[in-house]
């Protein structure tokens, strides 16, 4: 039985707070949103965060994650599984 982690998207991340606390926890994963928060530059280097100017739901693939967030994603709620 393998303990690894599971992966995380985490689509509308806003401030990036859940992505610094499950990397920190252990997980592997990142954030999007569309535009950058002047606070991601107070996270360490493994807290992966992503500004993502035109991103269509329809056409995105995340392979091998387990987990979709989408807690604050407004427009992109409907397409989180």
């Amino acid at each position: 039985i393998t303990q690894d982690k599971q992966t995380f998207v985490d689509l509308g991340c806003g401030n990036g707070l859940l992505v610094d606390i499950l990397t920190q926890e252990g997980y592997s994963g990142f954030g999007i949103d569309l535009n950058p928060r002047h606070v991601w530059s107070y996270y360490g280097p493994n807290v992966k965060l992503l500004a993502i100017k035109d991103f269509s739901p329809v056409n995105a693939a995340f392979p091998g994650t387990h987990w979709f967030i989408g807690s604050h994603a407004d427009e992109l709620t409907p397409w989180v599984p």
